[in-house]
């Protein structure tokens, strides 16, 4: 086997928006997903709520509404999934 050592090693990811946690640097205390109407079609955005801030991205655009709730379901579940399971109360 040969190594390519000409290749440096990537740098770590930083967020590119001010103000927001990097990811992996601070431990998320809750998720939620909104879906809203934009411009004809249906939004899902992810909610990350961090104890120094809050995190607010677009997932994607669907067709119908019932597209959109389906993905918004399956996007938090994962989410959740990631953070230790759903937060109750």
């Amino acid at each position: 086997m040969t190594e390519n050592r000409d290749r440096p090693s990537r740098p770590a990811a930083r967020s590119s928006t001010p103000g927001v946690p990097d990811v992996g640097t601070a431990a998320a205390q809750g998720v939620e997903t909104i879906v809203c109407a934009v411009d004809g079609r249906w939004a899902v955005d992810i909610v990350v709520i961090f104890a120094d801030g809050v995190a607010r991205r677009r997932i994607g655009t669907y067709r119908t509404e019932a597209l959109a709730r389906i993905g918004a379901t399956s996007i938090k579940r994962g989410a959740e999934r990631d953070i230790g399971g759903p937060i109750h109360g």
